[in-house]
């Protein structure tokens, strides 16, 4: 096109960007964009330009000429293509101040060319159509209705595939779509609540109006559900001889969570899914029907687009602290998901290899498809979050013990105790000194006076009042935001479709200086070449960047951490400044008992001489951990048909990221005073090449046979380098070749699995269905002559009603499935021989080397799971009611595991083949839709109820426990004979009689505690469930979400922190000293021993002592004191959502515009921990800290605003 003028209009902008977008695009195409009837809002006929007088005197002069005198004349400018005046002649106008209009309407009357005004000053010029002034425009028009009742279905939504044009029903039910060219269309109808229907309409010219019926059929009553497979195959779930549950892309975009696992919580039974206690970017704990293995990983495989990707957490915290830094599923962008599905166990998963052992994640994303010119999508959310659950801190009672200051202060920095002001008589020219000096049992305790507001000299020798400072936890909290936005290309014809997405996530989380940012680029597109031939393409890059990461569990980086230890009269606002200055050096009333090394100039200015925890604000400014992914995840696919029932295929895949992880101290840092940092960057790239033959066949009118058989190469590569340095030389400057004491570390993995298989199913008469999987794994982790491990399955689902010819109103579907399979597992490489790992060290100049402590099986073999599952299913009311009940058993055996070994074998474990654990349970779906009308209202309802009873069955001989996990006071075991995840006391418990009473001390008033390990309870749930529930009304919906989980128990570490040093309101009572502890007054028995006398103690102690009895010290804590129920029920989500038919019906440039409210963890109907959330507790996601809570960083309570865009 010609351009004479800068400053190009937006809507001409918009043009110029869709051509770029689509080169291929013809001018014709362009020149459609401009026609009245799809976009109005560009055309401009009453400019003020077009009521300008004009005069022209043109005599046989070509167009251009007379269209040039015209653009001198108005502020305007002709846009055309070139070729489009060639054969337009001489023209002659001799016209005197007509106006502009006029004149073009003289000029183009008798001419094969149409203008168009445009806003921004242009006029478009382009063909008409053949005939185009004789051609009436065709109206489109017809019924929406129920296709059961029969009744009219207003505000149903009509368009046209593949264009902008489409309108609503109206309360008849009618519907009209005016000036409609002539061609062939795809005519489609929906609905909410009801089934999309398409029709193929042929409009001929000349043909005025033409009539297109729609019956939709309700949801409800739908029994061909799709669901997506192993390879990525969709099958009608009716099919399916097993349990899949099902999630689909709008409910997981809409929820606002960084990682996607976290969005299935209560959305599919028999998953089970929680989190570590790390905030935004954290890491997620998946298991689906029970843990599995007692020594490796638990959680399923993720698959996406048919690409098994790596969910390996490689930064994870330990009971001594630590990082998490995410996992792979966090990744994935939410807003490129069409659908997840959840394949359940082996039987469902058997395909998917030993991986698949636990379960498979299906991720499908979204991909293009034939439309005209380009459809874009837009989505931009912003969302806010607070600390959801913080410790119950009480604000009574400060810094102190036995009710009383510790210290008092002469104003000139003499500073004496509480004994030696009592001698001297307690004179009044001393002020009580607010000091946390840590000698001895004189840690930072609350268990002081009553904080009465009377003026005290606090740590930092200010004169303050002795006040409660309720909020100075919460408000060392940012508000968490969320800033989500992603933009999306979508387009294809018959051969070529194709899909681009680019996406921004920015989180500022609730610590101060913590940021995540991640950045996706996601393409797919496929290609028909010939009629048989085609090929499929995906790619997906990201690029994460996070910031300061909290610390986790009992780590003094751990600002959670520190919060449970502090003082409660603790002002905020004392903490702001964390470096100490030379008037803080010079005061002589503050930092009582301090070292002089810690009395240094620009080192940690905090309230406590301890060394067990940091200031909060030097950790979140003066020490940092700050990690970095850059990753892509791709595969090519090629696929041949050989016939219209049997093809070839192939696929390419890689998963490769690269991670740098960054951390280090500055000087002067309390726990680390002279200052280190370490570095590592870990690479991992798994590649997977398969091949599929593939062929379906109906044998005879009754019977259809498909068949597979493929195989696949899969190789693993992991290798991690790093460096760490101790003590800086030079202030600020954070590099290792700055540090005195430095040391190497690395790390190599690598392994091979070669596999062929085969799958196949048997259909007869639509009723009855048989499908068989058979896999062959070479494993290179096991030795040479056990490397091969086969594994089968077999499944039916047989429908009677079909079968039967059941015709009832009441009864409208009903199936019984069966299935057994098996799947094996080789475990990690290296674990036949020992290795060798060099050391830092050296000897006479050689370097030293460190052998494996564990004792390695150099006959090792594969570990086997073996399941069976049965279920059924029944619709009632032609599908508005559902019943979905499933049972299954697995075992698995010959586990891989490392026991302990005596300390004078060399070793410290020995890896055996030996283990047996049993899961079985049964899962249930209840859904219906009870309300159901004609004019638009629709409420649907889901249950969800899973129950898991898991056996630990056998260990091996001479082994009695296996130990998962342990912190202080605590201990996760895997017994025979019992549950896994049996919880252990470490050190004590309450002694009691035959009763159950406790025996209390006659002398002191106190429980007597029992030394030893015994146990507490289990850490696994009973059963666990969800509800939800959707409302719609025309373009309105709300959805709600009741996330439940009953049963397990949780021994929390911070409640005996919390304890130990009085800061929460479970130590209130008894602050008088007249707390009187349950139980019976005991007697000696003789021998050494207690017993009962049945008599009930009244006798009455401080609470400073009875706490001081349950926990005198983290290591020495009873547990059973400290052991919390971990039953929850919580309103997960809440969802009001508003889509525009209207509007988009009016902006025929808008498709689709939705804008929505979403609140996620809003709160508890259920709840018995005492300060953290049950199910985000965790210091990790794997086995080790189930059942343990220690210092948790809180979860967030997040509200969404969520606005999507469709062109």
């Amino acid at each position: 096109m010609r351009k004479r003028r800068q400053g190009f209009s937006t809507t001409l902008m918009i043009l110029c960007i869709i051509m770029l977008c689509n080169p291929y695009a013809e001018a014709q195409k362009v020149e459609d964009l401009l026609a009245k009837s799809r976009y109005p809002a560009m055309i401009e006929d009453e400019a003020p330009y077009m009521t300008q007088k004009v005069s022209l005197n043109a005599r046989d002069q070509p167009l251009k000429e007379i269209l040039a005198a015209l653009e001198d004349k108005v502020p305007i400018i002709f846009s055309y293509r070139e070729n489009i005046l060639d054969e337009t002649g001489s023209y002659s106008i001799q016209v005197t101040e007509v106006s502009f209009k006029e004149a073009l309407a003289m000029i183009f009357e008798h001419s094969e060319i149409e203008y168009l005004p445009i806003k921004g000053g242009y006029v478009v010029l382009k063909k008409k159509t053949p005939k185009q002034q004789e051609i009436l425009q065709t109206t489109l028009t017809g019924t929406v209705t129920d296709a059961e009742t029969g009744e009219v279905l207003p505000g149903a939504n009509v368009s046209i595939a593949g264009t902008t044009q489409g309108a609503s029903t109206g309360e008849d039910g009618q519907f009209t779509i005016t000036d409609v060219e002539p061609g062939t269309y795809e005519l489609v109808a929906t609905f909410i609540g009801y089934q999309e229907s398409s029709r193929e309409v042929t409009i001929s010219e000349g043909q005025e109006t033409v009539t297109v019926n729609f019956e939709l059929q309700s949801e409800a009553t739908s029994l061909e559900e799709m669901v997506v497979t192993a390879f990525n195959v969709q099958r009608e779930q009716r099919s399916l001889g097993t349990a899949v549950g099902n999630v689909t892309g709008e409910e997981i975009a809409e929820s606002p969570n960084l990682n996607v696992a976290n969005s299935l919580s209560g959305k599919v039974s028999g998953v089970r899914v929680s989190s570590a206690s790390s905030g935004s970017g954290g890491s997620s704990r998946v298991i689906i029907r029970g843990n599995t293995s007692l020594g490796g990983n638990n959680q399923p495989l993720y698959v996406v687009d048919g690409v098994p990707i790596d969910n390996t957490n490689r930064g994870s915290a330990g009971r001594w602290g630590g990082y998490d830094r995410g996992d792979g599923i966090q990744n994935i962008n939410s807003n490129d998901i069409a659908e997840i599905s959840v394949l359940k166990g082996p039987n469902a998963a058997a395909l998917y290899g030993q991986r698949g052992a636990n379960g498979v994640i299906l991720i499908t994303t979204k991909s293009g498809g034939s439309r005209e010119g380009i459809g874009v999508e837009i989505n931009s959310s912003i969302t806010l979050g607070e600390p959801w659950i913080l410790p119950d801190y009480q604000n009574k009672y400060g810094l102190g013990n036995e009710g009383s200051h510790r210290f008092y202060n002469d104003g000139n920095g003499k500073i004496i105790s509480r004994a030696e002001w009592n001698e001297m008589g307690q004179p009044g020219n001393y002020t009580p000194q607010i000091t946390t000096i840590n000698d001895g049992t004189e840690s930072p305790v609350s268990w002081g006076p009553r904080m009465d507001g009377s003026e005290v000299y606090t740590w930092d020798g200010k004169l303050m009042p002795f006040s409660p400072q309720p909020n100075n936890v919460r408000d060392f909290y940012n508000t968490e935001t969320t800033y989500e936005n992603s933009l999306a290309l979508t387009g294809g014809n018959e051969s070529t479709t194709f899909r681009l997405s680019l996406a921004n996530v920015t989180n500022n989380g609730l610590l101060p200086q913590n940021r995540l940012k991640k950045n996706t680029v996601n393409f797919r597109g496929s290609h028909q070449f010939t009629d048989r031939f085609s090929a499929e393409a995906q790619v997906n890059f990201v690029s994460q960047d996070v910031d300061n990461r909290p610390g986790l569990s009992d780590q003094q980086r751990n600002v959670a951490y520190a919060f449970r230890y502090m003082p409660r009269n603790t002002r905020l606002e004392s903490l702001y400044r964390y470096e100490l200055t030379q008037e803080d050096l010079q005061n002589p009333n503050g930092f009582h008992g301090y070292t002089d090394e810690q009395l240094t100039e620009g080192y940690t200015r905090h309230w406590t001489n301890a060394t067990f925890t940091e200031q909060p604000y030097w950790t979140v400014n003066n020490t940092t951990a700050n990690d970095t992914r850059q990753r892509i995840i791709g595969h090519v696919s090629l696929q041949y048909d050989l016939s219209d029932w049997a093809s070839l295929s192939a696929k390419a895949s890689r998963d490769t990221y690269t991670d740098q992880f960054f951390n280090y101290s500055t000087i002067g840092t309390r726990v680390d005073i002279p200052g280190s940092m370490s570095e590592s960057v870990d690479r991992f790239r798994e590649d997977n090449v398969e091949f599929l033959a593939s062929a379906e066949k109906a044998v005879t009118e009754d019977i259809t046979v498909t068949g597979n058989i493929g195989g696949n190469y899969l190789k693993s590569f992991y290798r991690s380098v790093g460096q760490s340095g101790n003590r800086f030389s030079v202030p600020d400057l954070i590099t290792i070749g700055n540090t005195e004491v430095q040391s190497t570390s690395f790390g190599l993995s690598e392994y091979e699995i070669h596999s062929l298989f085969a799958f196949g199913q048997i259909s007869f008469r639509d009723f009855w269905y048989i499908d068989w999987t058979a896999r062959n794994d070479w494993s290179s982790t096991l030795p040479a002559d056990n490397a091969s491990f086969f594994y089968p399955s077999i499944s039916t689902n047989f429908i009677w009603s079909d079968a039967l010819g059941l015709d009832s109103d009441v009864l409208s579907y009903g199936s019984v499935r069966a299935s057994w399979a098996q799947a094996g597992n080789s475990g990690d490489p290296y674990q036949l021989t020992g290795t060798y790992s060099l050391a830092n060290e050296t000897q006479d100049g050689r370097a030293l080397a460190n052998f494996t402590n564990t004792i390695p099986l150099q006959d090792l073999e594969n570990e086997l799971t073996t399941s069976i599952e049965v279920g059924t299913d029944f619709r009632f009311f032609s599908g508005r009611l559902r019943a979905d009940i499933t049972y299954y058993n697995a075992v698995t055996e010959n586990q891989i595991l490392s026991i302990a070994v005596p300390p004078s074998s060399g070793f410290t474990n020995k890896r055996i083949n030996a283990g047996e654990i049993k899961n079985q349970g049964i899962e249930l779906l209840l859904s219906g839709t009870p309300i159901q009308y004609t004019g638009g209202f629709q409420w649907d309802i889901s249950l969800n109820y899973a129950t898991n009873q898991n056996e630990v069955v056998a260990l091996t001989e001479g082994v009695e426990s296996f130990q998962l996990g342990i912190d202080r006071g605590a201990i996760i075991t895997a017994n025979p004979g019992q549950p896994y995840g049996e919880i252990y006391s470490a050190a004590a418990r309450w002694l009691r009689d035959e009763a159950g009473n406790r025996l209390i001390n006659p002398n002191t008033g106190l429980p007597i505690r029992e030394t030893g390990q015994y146990r507490v309870g289990n850490a696994v749930p009973d059963w666990t469930g969800g509800i939800t529930n959707t409302f719609r009304y025309r373009g309105f919906d709300i959805n709600s979400l009741i996330d439940i989980s009953q049963g397990g128990l949780i021994v929390s570490m911070s409640n005996v922190n919390e304890a130990i040093h009085g800061t929460t309101k479970r130590t209130l009572k008894g602050r008088d000293g007249t707390l009187v502890a349950e139980g019976v007054i005991a007697e000696p028995d003789g021998n050494g021993g207690w017993t009962s006398t049945g008599q009930e103690n009244t006798m009455q102690i401080s609470a400073e002592d009875y706490w001081t009895q349950a926990a005198p010290g983290s290591e020495q804590s009873v547990a059973e004191a400290f052991t919390n129920d971990a039953s929850y029920i919580a309103l997960r989500e809440v969802s009001i959502g508003y889509t525009f038919p209207s509007l988009v019906e009016r902006l025929s440039v808008i498709n689709s515009l939705r804008f929505s409210i979403i609140g996620r963890n809003l709160l508890y109907l259920e709840r018995h921990t005492d300060g953290f959330s049950p199910e985000s507790a965790s210091f990790n996601v794997s086995s080790n800290s189930i059942g343990l809570e220690s210092a948790a960083f809180p979860m967030t309570r997040n509200v969404r605003f969520n606005l999507s865009l469709g062109l």
